[in-house]
């Protein structure tokens, strides 16, 4: 008897708490003793934010607080969150760090705010499980698809089905969010802004107070503009503007360098008189107003090894004259140096194993804030870098002020920076000075490492008899997330002239191996035995067909990134609102006309004439009406879907998430046959949306199910032969079969598979309807229109006064560049671009762009591109020659990453 399907809120739970980030919790372990506002400093800010916190009817529900780096953000936001903690109004909060790789994006950011209100409240978890097991890919989507389905939806459920008191009173509403400058991309802080915007402040229902700090980078500086979508809606307290912390400062060296001084065996440090005066106030002068100065000398004034008195006499010689107060960091990289070189003075001076002290701390630094993968154990790390057990204490002897080691779990060791600006110190030459290492010398000696350690692995097991128990001694110590670069090794060797040796050893050690090279060691490994165990999961004997086995299976299976709201995609292009209008009406008519007998759309168009835009366009609007069924937008850059092996699956799945009897035939064709996903694309559709459609079909009504089926970028399909055997499979399961419901809407450039089927003899040309975009719509226009509302944004947002003028630009620029475009949309939208840099102003980026535009272009759409690609690559290859003189070659290493992207792209 098969098991049904249950949508179980526990299991969708577990699926949550897997997605949270831990480590961001204000009280998380790995934040062992967080900087946080003594009791009597920062009195009047804290009170004025708790007092905002607490007045729940102030109209503005967004706190937004701007410092410099070391300012005390961090301080203050622990301070605010434990305080909310003890009046029981903390709803969550989320610490960014650059350099934990937990918590450096926006990923984990919903997950974890929804885990910590749903943990709060038994309904809202359920509600929130409940979401997460009918989507189990929804932490692949946008922050606002998220946001929407995780807080916003159970949270109207809540408002809606509360009795008795408002559900605003069961709630804790403080929602604070720490150092959003510490997320990698800037797109992404802008995106965070911009969901909690559009989601929790702008919806009335909402009762959340939300409270952020971020040092004044671009996303938060340009929101909070007066031009800015938070300029209104934000409270906006500027820390360094407006409190000054030169009091406070004062006041936490006095007592913490006096609690020292009571608790030191040196005698003189017991004297009512040390601290003097003078010493307080040239430390405080040397901090610069920076908190983290003064914490970063108290800690290692607090070396228990060492008299106080000589510690901080130390940290007195180092403090730089008056005139290098101009220089805010030039006291901290001042005392980062000397630190850091006396601690290599005492490492060199006591360990005669010849490492490299500053080759080892950049390496240990690297790792901890996740270069090449998870951070092992210190002991594994220690294992790795050929060092012995406890190096780690050695090594960060002397670098206690700066570095520590925390147990976050389990007894696991790990090191843990004190301030990012150490990181900083430690990235940049100019700051680092001699003690700087380039990151490409860590790269190479963690590479040359690497292939030693694999070599002994495959020295060690390819003689052995084949056995699936076999283990290298070495890394089978190792947690799997840290074996999984040696155990993912790829079907593309890097070949040198090597020996054969046939074997069969160790399946389990390299899963995915056909064939690798290791100096002069070559290795073709049989999976025949892992084949044939996972040939027998499928056999009838091997127990029951479990449905929700299956359908895990297919989520699998399933490209998120290829989603219209995918996380991968955010910003994607799509049309203006006054843009397209009637190529939009055109494809919104058809799709919604269920008599039409033509149930397929092929639009076809050049590269550049917004092909892309108009399908997100689509997708959304279909979103909104509750009509979309599947989207799936193909890239050449995207290796998780630059190919159609995923594309039945990632439909199925979305077509599964609205139907919990699709679900469950879905799961069920899955579970009889796991190899479905390795079988002809004919036979996936057959098996995972034909089959359980006609079953839907025969026992319910089908007239309310989202029917739009859309797939944009078919020609970025990799392989002309797949892309036609994506045409005929849609036409030979779905327009053939005239129970399938679906409206179909493709998108691609005009090249041989789908010109192919269009023509007067092929395949689709009775049963397809066909815009020629590039021919039927005049983009002129449109293009126009784009270019004048972009560039007067750009230029109400500068800081140049010319192009705040209503004169800029002039229609002689708007008309220059729509010729230049030749009718491509990309032309204008690199346009745009470039002219938005931040750090310029936008009038003159414009005039850069219109003396670089040539004549006499009308001949080659995409010359002008080109010309401009070109050019600015030019541009930027002597802006770094002129700042760099590292020797490096910009164009080989543009090129490298260009690559490397490529390839990888896919893999996060």
């Amino acid at each position: 008897m098969n098991t049904v399907i249950q949508v179980d809120p526990e299991a969708g739970w577990k699926l949550l708490l897997d997605a949270t980030a831990p480590n961001a919790l204000y009280n998380s372990t790995n934040r062992f003793d967080p900087p946080k506002c003594d009791e009597d400093t920062r009195v009047e800010v804290t009170g004025e934010i708790m007092d905002w916190i607490q007045d729940c009817e102030s109209p503005q529900r967004l706190l937004c607080m701007t410092g410099a780096a070391g300012a005390g953000k961090s301080a203050l936001q622990q301070t605010v969150s434990e305080l909310c903690s003890k009046k029981g109004i903390l709803g969550s909060t989320f610490f960014f760090s650059s350099t934990d790789p937990t918590r450096n994006t926006a990923s984990a950011l919903i997950a974890t705010m929804a885990y910590q209100l749903g943990l709060a409240n038994v309904e809202l978890r359920r509600e929130m499980g409940t979401a997460v097991a009918k989507d189990p890919l929804i932490f692949s989507k946008s922050l606002k698809t998220q946001m929407e389905t995780l807080i916003v939806a159970p949270f109207e459920y809540l408002r809606c089905n509360s009795k008795g008191s408002e559900p605003s009173a069961q709630l804790r509403n403080a929602i604070l969010i720490d150092g959003l400058d510490e997320c990698t991309d800037e797109q992404r802080q802008a995106e965070v802004l911009s969901t909690i915007h559009e989601c929790l402040v702008k919806n009335e229902n909402m009762p959340f107070r939300i409270f952020i700090a971020s040092r004044p980078e671009w996303a938060i500086r340009s929101a909070l503009e007066q031009v800015g979508y938070l300029y209104q809606a934000a409270y906006h307290i500027q820390l360094s503007d407006n409190y000054d912390a030169l009091s406070d400062i004062e006041r936490v060296l006095w007592r913490r360098l006096r609690e020292i001084g009571r608790k030191s065996s040196d005698p003189r440090a017991w004297s009512p008189e040390w601290p003097s005066k003078e010493i307080i106030e040239a430390i405080c002068k040397a901090a610069s107003g920076q908190f983290i100065y003064a914490a970063t000398v108290i800690k290692f004034v607090s070396d228990i090894r060492s008299s106080p008195v000589d510690r901080l006499q130390i940290v007195l010689t180092w403090t730089p004259d008056r005139d290098q107060r101009a220089k805010p960091f030039a006291s901290l990289d001042h005392l980062y140096t000397n630190i850091l070189s006396r601690a290599k003075e005492e490492y060199e001076a006591s360990n005669t194993d010849g490492h490299d002290f500053l080759l080892l701390i950049r390496v240990y630094q690297l790792m901890h804030r996740g270069r090449w993968g998870t951070c092992p154990e210190l002991s594994e790390l220690a294992e790795f870098l050929d060092l012995e057990a406890n190096a780690h204490e050695r090594l960060l002897w002397d670098l206690r002020s700066l570095i520590t080691t925390v147990t976050p779990r389990r007894h696991l060791l790990r090191l843990h920076f004190y301030h990012k600006s150490f990181h900083d110190f430690l990235d940049k030459e100019r700051r680092a000075m001699d003690l700087f290492v380039p990151e490409g010398r860590a790269d190479r000696y963690v590479a040359a490492l690497s292939l030693r350690h694999i070599e002994e692995v495959i020295l060690s097991t390819a003689s052995m008899a084949p056995t699936n128990s076999s283990k290298p001694p070495s890394l089978s110590r190792w947690p799997w997330s840290k074996k999984r670069s040696v155990n993912q090794i790829g079907n593309a060797p890097n070949d040198v002239g090597s020996m054969n040796v046939t074997t069969n050893a160790a399946p389990a050690l390299f899963s995915n191996a056909s064939k690798f090279v290791v100096q002069n060691l070559h290795v073709n490994a049989s999976l025949s035995d892992s084949y044939q165990q996972f040939e027998s999961m499928s056999h009838p004997a091997a127990g029951p067909i479990d449905p929700k086995d299956g359908w895990e299976l297919l989520v699998n299976a399933a490209a998120p990134n290829a989603l219209h709201n995918s996380a991968h995609r955010f910003d994607p292009p799509k049309c203006d609102e006054d843009t397209r209008v009637g190529a939009i009406e055109e494809i919104m008519d058809w799709i919604q006309d269920c008599e039409s007998p033509q149930r397929l759309l092929c639009m076809t168009g050049a590269a550049g004439a917004g092909k892309s835009a108009l399908q997100q366009t689509i997708s959304e609007r279909c979103a909104a009406k509750g009509i979309l069924g599947t989207a799936f937008f193909f890239s050449s850059m995207d290796p998780t879907r630059n190919t159609a092996s995923a594309l039945i699956a990632t439909m199925a799945y979305q077509l599964g998430s609205d139907s919990v009897e699709l679900r469950q035939e879905m799961g069920t064709a899955v579970a009889k046959d796991p190899l479905i996903f390795s079988k002809s694309l004919k036979t996936q559709m057959d098996s995972l949306i034909v089959t359980p459609f006609e079953y839907l079909r025969r026992n319910s009504e089908l007239s309310g199910f989202p029917y739009a089926m859309l797939i944009d970028g078919l020609d970025e399909c990799t392989d002309e032969k797949r892309q036609a055997e994506v045409l005929s499979t849609i036409n030979e399961c779905l327009l053939k079969n005239k129970n399938m419901p679906f409206r179909i809407f493709i998108a691609s450039r005009p090249e041989w598979p789908i010109r192919r089927a269009m023509e007067e003899a092929g395949c689709l040309h009775q049963v397809a309807y066909h815009i020629q975009l590039s021919n039927k719509y005049d983009a002129f226009d449109d293009i126009k229109r784009v270019l004048w509302r972009r560039l007067r944004e750009i230029g109400r947002k500068s800081s140049d006064p010319r192009a705040r003028s209503p004169k800029w630009p002039s229609e002689e620029d708007i008309q220059s560049l729509c010729e230049a475009a030749s009718g491509q949309f990309i032309y204008a939208a690199t346009v745009i671009k470039f002219i938005s840099d931040i750090r310029s102003s936008p009038l003159d980026r414009l005039q850069i762009v219109l003396t670089w535009t040539p004549k006499n272009r009308g001949m080659k759409p995409f010359a002008t591109l080109d010309h401009l690609y070109a050019r600015i690559l030019s541009r930027a290859k002597e802006e770094y020659e002129a700042s760099n003189g590292d020797g490096n070659d910009y164009l080989l290493l543009i090129r490298v990453y260009q690559l490397m992207h490529h390839v990888l792209s896919g893999l996060s």
